[in-house]
């Protein structure tokens, strides 16, 4: 992994780990767990519902608004590390429009790669991965000077190979956790279903915090 990613962004990782936990991990799963039990029921009762494609549709907008506010959750969790006055609301208030903009025009684009092409889709996804990260920590963007999108495109084209790998390893593990906790029913198992649920906002703010290192490393090239 040290191979990957590189000295400087592992010792960004080292130094603010601490204090970046303490800032966002309890409010981080605060906002996820009424998404997870909501989830837990769609999958409780799915067998009975009738319009499952009602209940399937409300479950995917509510997956997209979770997204977007553990994103700023992090994001916040991240400028705390300095000298930052907004609240965690004050936060969400002020990027969540911009942040939902800009990750439904990537999503858009993707999504056109996707239908072409597999691999295009894939390739497009890595180049608008940054996208979060310039909404809330570029100065530029938010005097409306740069495009989210080209910006994230121009970032990650710097060390692609390198990023491209790190991104694809994390979201492996991302799944990977996703997929144990499928067996764990809360009702069923709740101890289970908790530690999962834990471990997963977890590793979530982790890899948030190394590819915001990975933000920060790249827009100093």
């Amino acid at each position: 992994m040290k191979k990957i990613i590189s000295g400087p962004i592992i010792q960004g990782l080292r130094q603010d780990f601490g204090s970046y936990i303490r800032n966002v991990f309890v409010l981080t799963a605060v906002v996820s767990l009424p998404f997870a039990l909501f989830e837990q029921l769609i999958f409780k009762y799915a067998s009975s519902l009738e319009d499952k494609t009602f209940y399937g549709i409300v479950g995917i907008i509510a997956s997209l608004i979770e997204l977007f506010l553990i994103q700023l959750i992090l994001g916040f969790g991240v400028k705390k590390l300095g000298v930052y006055h907004r609240s965690w609301i004050q936060h969400i208030q002020y990027y969540f429009k911009h942040l939902v903009i800009e990750t439904l025009r990537s999503y858009a684009k993707i999504a056109i790669g996707i239908l072409l092409l597999i691999l295009p889709g894939i390739y497009r996804y890595l180049q608008y991965s940054l996208v979060g990260y310039v909404v809330q920590f570029n100065n530029s963007y938010n005097e409306g000077q740069i495009d989210a999108l080209e910006a994230s495109k121009r970032l990650t084209k710097i060390d692609f190979w390198r990023y491209s790998a790190t991104l694809i390893l994390t979201h492996i593990v991302i799944v990977g956790i996703q997929f144990h906790g499928v067996r764990f029913v809360l009702a069923l198992n709740p101890i289970e279903w908790f530690f999962n649920f834990f471990f997963e906002v977890f590793i979530s703010a982790l890899f948030y915090l190394l590819f915001y290192q990975y933000y920060k490393q790249l827009s100093l090239k």
